[in-house]
């Protein structure tokens, strides 16, 4: 349930057009309606769940504060709370607090702490002890530059996991993942001439790399297609065509689920239709 839920999240929480509801349809199956306040707040999510053996609808709730800050969100499948986060900010309006239950029982609690304006540390804290520690290092333009993850086992130091990223031109250019100081991927980004992230490649230790290139029509800043592939096989390819606003109309997707090329790939037609108030 959690990972359905951050997929969903986190796809929508950064939304802001000024409709009152999108729906999104899965070869002309309403999949997904997404409601929205007047301030382009959503205040609603509905996704239904549908394969072969399982037929689930997953409703989110979403509730502000007198700021228009995002005060909490409820996961309701099937009528039952599935979970909820609650949201707490300081005086300047950053998040410092963020509590998580399942199924009404308490699950952990971050906490964000910052120096001046910067955000240096963010903590987890579960139930009964703490699961991990981040650490933010800027340079003096305000770029990320270092991010170091402590994971705890009941309080007990087990895992460092360190990331160093390298600009250039004021655009992330490389990412260093490292794992108890042993080097475990880099990834690299690749812009064209108007700033556009047309290639991610991620570069593993064991030599499984991963690649993204994503491609533009013109002048538009949003890409028509995009294309995954592990080492020289595709894994999956995105289609999309946008309105005049950038908001995606059409997708289609294509996955291939195998290497050998013995089963033949998996189609999807995805589109969205833009209700106003």
């Amino acid at each position: 349930m959690k990972k359905i839920f951050f997929i969903f999240f986190f796809s929508y929480l950064m939304l802001t057009a000024q409709h009152a509801c999108i729906e999104k349809y899965r070869n002309d199956t309403l999949i997904e309606k997404t409601n929205f306040n007047q301030n382009g707040k959503i205040t609603e999510k509905l996704e239904r769940i549908i394969t072969p053996s399982v037929y689930h609808v997953v409703k989110s709730k979403y509730e502000y504060t007198s700021d228009g800050l995002l005060a909490s969100i409820k996961v309701i499948q099937d009528e039952i709370e599935q979970m909820s986060i609650s949201y707490m900010y300081d005086d300047q309006k950053r998040l410092v607090r963020t509590k998580y239950y399942s199924k009404g029982k308490f699950q952990g609690r971050e906490v964000a702490i910052y120096e001046g304006d910067v955000l240096v540390k963010e903590i987890r804290f579960g139930p009964t002890y703490t699961e991990w520690e981040k650490e933010y290092s800027y340079d003096t333009n305000g770029l990320l530059i270092k991010k170091t993850i402590f994971f705890y086992q009941d309080s007990t130091h087990v895992k460092k996991q360190q990331h160093y990223y390298t600009y250039k031109n004021g655009r992330l250019f490389k990412d260093s993942s490292l794992v108890d100081d042993s080097m475990q991927s880099v990834t690299e980004y690749t812009y064209d001439t108007k700033g556009r992230l047309i290639r991610k490649e991620i570069k593993f230790d064991t030599g499984n790399n991963v690649v993204f290139e994503y491609r533009y029509k013109g002048k538009e800043n949003f890409p028509f297609y995009e294309l995954e592939k592990h080492g020289n096989y595709i894994m999956r390819e995105n289609h999309k065509k946008y309105n005049k606003k950038g908001e995606t109309i059409k997708e289609i997707t294509i996955e291939y689920r195998n290497y050998k090329d013995d089963m033949k790939p998996i189609k999807a037609t995805y589109t969205f239709k833009y209700y106003d108030f």
